[in-house]
């Protein structure tokens, strides 16, 4: 990610780094830890299409005000028919455990 916005002309000092998380729900977290601390409240979510609706929740969870983007990637043609079923199920699956994970509060969001 860092060589693709270095690419797309971010400078290296505007380049900040989340390299912990192991979940898109744990990067939520983790990045909008990041945006508090340099004082920042808004952000755009840059994703694949199929993945962007859990990454937008996840991130209006931890409280930042996000929009969303979707790359070029995991487009029904690029998949292929079989992988993008599959996809679209995981994700589908995955949105609704994150969903009850937070209306649960299964999470902390403070």
């Amino acid at each position: 990610m860092r060589r693709l916005a270095a690419e797309a002309g971010a400078g290296g000092s505007h380049i900040i780094l989340e390299d912990r998380a192991t979940s898109t729900l744990e990067s939520a977290k983790l990045c909008t830890a990041i945006m508090r601390r340099h004082g920042w409240t808004s952000a755009i979510v840059v994703t694949d299409g199929y993945h962007l609706p859990r990454s937008l929740m996840a991130f209006r969870a931890f409280g930042a005000e996000v929009r969303g983007s979707a790359s070029g990637g995991g487009s029904p043609t690029s998949l292929g028919r079989t992988q993008w079923t599959l996809t679209i199920l995981r994700e589908g699956a995955a949105y609704c455990w994150y969903a009850a994970r937070l209306a649960t509060g299964r999470v902390r969001t403070t």
